[in-house]
C-alpha cells in the first residue's frame, strides 16, 4: 500500500445525506501541518495568561477595597473626634460591652447616667450598664478601605451589597460579550473588555461617595469581566486537540496566580485608592492586544473571511517553522463552505415541513436522497418520491 506524501494533510470522510465527501477541518491543519502547540500558540498562552491575571485582580478587588473596619463608638464623655484619638483606651470596657480591651462591640455603647464634666479616667459608674444604646458617632482603627471614606461602619448591607452589584455585572457581561464577540469577533470583544476594565477600574480612585463607587462597580464588571472567557476561547481554537486541557488548565492556574498576586499588592498598599491605581493602571497595556493577538481563524472562516483565516494560518506556520499546503487551505475552505450550508439548509427544511404540512405534500422525511453524479462533485442530491400505495 503507497504511503501518504509527507505535508498532505489526512482527509477524513463524512457521509452528507447518501453521499460520502472528504473534508479538511482546522483540527487537522493543526495536528498534521502547522503544529498543535508551537511558539505561535505558546506566545497566545503567555499574552492570555497576562490577561487572565488582570482578570483575576478585577474580579476580586473588592475583597480588599470594601473590607470591614474594626469600628468602636465614639465616647464624647470622655474624649473628642480626631485624628488623635485612640482607638483602645484603657478604660474602653468601662464605656462599650466587650470581653477584653482588644475585642469589644464595635457599634453599640453603654450610655451615660450623669451630666457630669468630662473626666480623663472615664469611670464606670459614668455608665448604666444595665442597657445598650447604638453608637452615634465611631472611632475607625484605620481608614483603608471605603468603609471609613463612605461611612459604613455598622451598614453591613451597604457594605456587602458592592460585591452583591459586582456579581450581577459578572452575570450581564456573558451575554453582552458573547454577542460583541460572534458578530465582530474574539480580539474585538477581549480588547473592548480589556479597555473598559482598565479605564472604569481607574476612575473608581476618584470616586467620592458610596453611589458612585458602586456605579462604576457595576460599570466595570459588565463591560469588562469578560475577558477571560474571550481570552479562553482564543486560545482554545488555536491549540491542537492534544494540548487544550492542558492549556485550559493552565488559564485556570493563572487565574489563582493572579489572585495570590493581589494579595501580596494589598499587603503592600492598603489604602485602598493607592491599591486600585496599582491593580489598573497595568492593565492599559492589553490595549495593545488588538494589535499584537491574532483573531480567531475558526471565526474567520465561519463569517466567510476566508483569505484573512489563509493569513492567519500562514502566520502560524511561518512562527512555529512549519509548512502549510495549499491544498489544506483549499480543504478548510471547502468544509466550512459546507458547514454553512448544512446549517443554511436545515433552516430552509423547517420552513418546508411548515409549506408542505399546509398543502399536503409529504413531509422530507418521506423522501428519500439517491446519490447523483452532480453530488459528487458539488455535493446537491436528487430526491424523488417514495413510491407508496
Amino acid at each position: 500500500m503507497a504511503s501518504k506524501p509527507k505535508g498532505t494533510p489526512r482527509l477524513s470522510r463524512v457521509e452528507d445525506g447518501k453521499t460520502l465527501v472528504q473534508k479538511v477541518d482546522l483540527d487537522t491543519i493543526l495536528v498534521e501541518e502547522i503544529g498543535q502547540f508551537g511558539w505561535y500558540q505558546l506566545r497566545t498562552l503567555v499574552l492570555s495568561a497576562l490577561m487572565v491575571v488582570f482578570a483575576a485582580w478585577a474580579a476580586s478587588e473588592y475583597v480588599f477595597t470594601t473590607a470591614r473596619i474594626s469600628t468602636r463608638c465614639l465616647i464624647p464623655e470622655c474624649e473628642d473626634a480626631g485624628d488623635g484619638t485612640e482607638f483602645s483606651p484603657p478604660w474602653i470596657l468601662n464605656a462599650v460591652p466587650g470581653a477584653s480591651i482588644s475585642s469589644f462591640d464595635g457599634c453599640q455603647r453603654y450610655p451615660n447616667v450623669t451630666a457630669a464634666a468630662r473626666l480623663d479616667t472615664c469611670p464606670a459608674d459614668l455608665f448604666d450598664r444595665s442597657r445598650v444604646v447604638n453608637c452615634e458617632e465611631y472611632v475607625y482603627q484605620n481608614k483603608d478601605t471605603v468603609v471609613y471614606d463612605y461611612g459604613l461602619a455598622c451598614d453591613e448591607w451597604r457594605r456587602t451589597l458592592i460585591g452583591s452589584m459586582r456579581t450581577l455585572g459578572t452575570l450581564l457581561a456573558l451575554p453582552i460579550t458573547g454577542y460583541v464577540s460572534d458578530h465582530w469577533g474574539r480580539r474585538v470583544a477581549l480588547t473592548i473588555n480589556a479597555v473598559n476594565t482598565a479605564w472604569l477600574g481607574t476612575v473608581r480612585y476618584w470616586a467620592d461617595t458610596y453611589i458612585g463607587f458602586l456605579i462604576s462597580e457595576v460599570a466595570e464588571s459588565t463591560f469588562g469581566s469578560g475577558g477571560f472567557s474571550c481570552a479562553y476561547i482564543l486560545l482554545m481554537e488555536l491549540v491542537g486537540p492534544k494540548y487544550r486541557v492542558a492549556a485550559g488548565a493552565t488559564m485556570n492556574t493563572f487565574f489563582s496566580v493572579g489572585q495570590v498576586t493581589m494579595g501580596l499588592i494589598a499587603w503592600a498598599i492598603p489604602n485602598w485608592r493607592s491599591f486600585t491605581l496599582a491593580l489598573y493602571l497595568p492593565q492599559f497595556l492589553t490595549i495593545t492586544y488588538f494589535w499584537i493577538m491574532s483573531e480567531s481563524v475558526r471565526w474567520y472562516m465561519s463569517k466567510g473571511r476566508y483569505e484573512d483565516a489563509e493569513a492567519v494560518l500562514k502566520t502560524v506556520a511561518r512562527v512555529n517553522k512549519k509548512a502549510l499546503s495549499d491544498k489544506s487551505l483549499q480543504g478548510a475552505e471547502e468544509d466550512s463552505r459546507r458547514r454553512q450550508d448544512t446549517t443554511g439548509s436545515g433552516r430552509g427544511r423547517e420552513s418546508e415541513r411548515a409549506v408542505a404540512n399546509r398543502v399536503g405534500v409529504p413531509p422530507q422525511e418521506d423522501l428519500v436522497a439517491l446519490p447523483s453524479i452532480a453530488g459528487l462533485v458539488d455535493n446537491n442530491d436528487v430526491r424523488v418520491l417514495r413510491d407508496v400505495d
